[in-house]
């Protein structure tokens, strides 16, 4: 059960980073009413990068210990 919590977890990351990545490329102005150049475009999309590799991080561990609980009880809910 708590493999398909994670997918879930990690399903719903991905949709909000996707959805996150295509409003910053189709958008013209920030909320500051900055033009968009790609310039700025992409240092924004680097900046989302960079919280995705810190989420990464963070799913990757949780997996380390669902597998390690799991392993502990001996069951294998894969």
């Amino acid at each position: 059960m708590k493999i398909k919590l994670w997918w879930i977890v990690n399903i719903f990351w991905i949709v909000l980073i996707l959805g996150n990545a295509v409003n910053i490329m189709l958008r013209k102005y920030d909320g500051a009413g900055i033009y968009q150049t790609n310039q700025l475009k992409f240092a924004t999309l680097a900046i989302l990068g960079v919280f995705l590799i810190f989420i990464g991080l963070f799913q990757w561990l949780a997996l380390y210990f669902i597998k390690r609980s799991d392993k502990k009880q001996g069951k294998n809910d894969q």
